[in-house]
């Protein structure tokens, strides 16, 4: 008790700092084990952090290291492919059905609503992907067009994106006509889509 014999300041910030330290130190090694714990959890550790690759020897990395590089990986190539379709003309979003009914409704088109019907044909490389399109009947009947319209209709579909093609086509005159009456330019169509995808 000889040291409380006399207590003055600079013995009171002695205890005083002797007990913080302890305070501190206990809350440093409960938070350094916690610490340690999430790592092991993690793959994070002495041994398991990144070493680079050297001669004869591969490379090593940590769970988290692994799962970073696979997501930047993952990211460059949905970059690459996104930037690929947008070049294209048809990007991630859209699909062939909605690419063709938006060729459709251009002002210098309006064919209007369409059915189309898509199938699937496996050739040895790769796949295609057919869609038949028929313009949709209304109160009156089936439609009819100009040549003009299903033209230009054509060429929207094929210069909007390089990687479909018009592979079919066929032209009906509706109805019956006399020899003698004058020949009217309405078509009913139907004409087929093809988008070819090289097998992986």
């Amino acid at each position: 008790m000889e040291f409380f014999k006399g207590f003055n300041l600079a013995r009171f910030i002695i205890v005083a700092s002797l007990i913080a330290a302890a305070v501190l130190g206990f809350q440093i090694y409960g938070r350094q084990q916690r610490v340690d714990e999430y790592h092991a959890k993690l793959g994070l550790g002495p041994d398991s952090r990144f070493v680079p690759a050297v001669e004869g020897q591969p490379e090593t990395m940590s769970w988290v290291e692994k799962k970073v590089r696979s997501i930047q990986n993952l990211g460059r190539d949905f970059k690459e492919k996104t930037r690929q379709l947008e070049g294209e003309g048809l990007n991630g979003e859209d699909s062939p059905q909605s690419y063709i009914r938006a060729q459709a409704i251009k002002p210098r088109v309006a064919i209007g609503s369409l059915s189309i019907n898509p199938r699937e044909s496996k050739n040895r490389g790769y796949t295609d992907h057919e869609y038949t399109i028929v313009p949709e009947s209304d109160d009156r009947g089936k439609p009819t067009f100009e040549r003009t319209l299903i033209t230009n209709f054509f060429f929207s579909l094929e210069s909007g994106s390089s990687r479909v093609k018009v592979t079919s086509l066929e032209f009906k005159s509706p109805g019956k006509r006399n020899f003698e009456d004058y020949p009217s330019d309405k078509w009913e169509f139907t004409c087929k889509l093809t988008e070819r995808v090289k097998d992986e």
